[in-house]
């Protein structure tokens, strides 16, 4: 997990948290950006992805044991004032929950395809659900082609994404635990729940997103008393990357709105440090 930016203009730290079987590199695009206009981010690798630990026992892997991970490396950084989640997918689903446990600690929400509700899964994403071990060894053998279309790099939207960005998926997938697939039967439904959330939130997804079922975000949106979003035309489940010249310039708008708004206590029993909040 690494943190960036050491020179904050801003009162609102950014976490960017990515998806399943992703690492921290997919937002590779989106965080210099930020940085560029003086923003602190954190961008952590989640257990079992990227760099970070991965268990070998397949019970490790589920959703509570994620964001208990999460939340234990978020409570080690130098994190003095509330800050803006953005989550892609399982980095959504996570982002709510944090939102919901620890509201005074998120000045904002940035969702971008986000899974909240098994309800969303088409059928064949529901079947690997009921059968992780499937998945699991799946991913421990795939080949390439099999890993683009698990991650939804289907032939109507693979040609928005570069050379790189298919490499970086590929190698993030081949890293990754293959239990990261035991996840999949431990997400459970926060749709009765999200509109307890009062947090500022934008939501944006894929048109053609084949993962998660597009007619389900705005409804989140809806539901979300200050949420707002859009969806990126012929974008598939991952905009952030295959659409970043359309999907970046919304968070940085949304991000700098959040930054007029007032200013965010420091959060309990932290002390405010003058070399982060402004």
């Amino acid at each position: 997990m690494h943190t960036n930016g050491k020179h904050p203009r801003s009162t609102e730290p950014i976490l960017l948290i990515h998806g399943l079987g992703a690492s921290r590199h997919d937002w590779d695009i989106l965080a210099p950006q930020l940085e560029k206009l003086g923003y602190q981010t954190f961008t952590p690798d989640l257990l079992g992805h990227g760099e970070s630990f991965k268990p070998r026992d397949p019970r490790r892997y589920n959703i509570e044991q994620i964001f208990a991970h999460l939340h234990n490396w978020v409570e080690q950084q130098p994190i003095e004032s509330p800050a803006v989640f953005i989550g892609h997918s399982m980095g959504g689903f996570l982002s709510l929950l944090y939102a919901m446990r620890f509201p005074e600690r998120v000045a904002g929400l940035v969702l971008v395809d986000p899974l909240y509700s098994p309800a969303q899964l088409p059928p064949l994403a529901g079947y690997l659900q009921r059968y992780p071990q499937l998945g699991a060894k799946a991913m421990e053998f795939a080949p390439e082609w099999l890993i683009h279309t698990v991650t939804g790099l289907d032939p109507a939207t693979n040609k928005y994404f570069s050379r790189e960005n298919r490499e970086q998926i590929v190698e993030d997938y081949k890293r990754a635990s293959p239990n990261i697939m035991y996840l999949t039967n431990t997400f459970y439904d926060l749709a009765p729940h999200v509109s307890s959330i009062d947090i500022p939130a934008l939501i944006l997804w894929g048109a053609n997103d084949r993962t998660l079922l597009p007619e389900t975000f705005p409804r989140l949106v809806s539901a979300i008393e200050n949420g707002s979003g859009k969806a990126v035309p012929k974008a598939g489940h991952q905009p952030h990357l295959s659409h970043a010249d359309q999907v970046n310039p919304s968070i940085i708008q949304f991000v700098e709105t959040l930054e007029n708004s007032p200013a965010n206590p420091p959060l309990p029993g932290r002390a405010a440090d003058d070399a982060v909040l402004h």
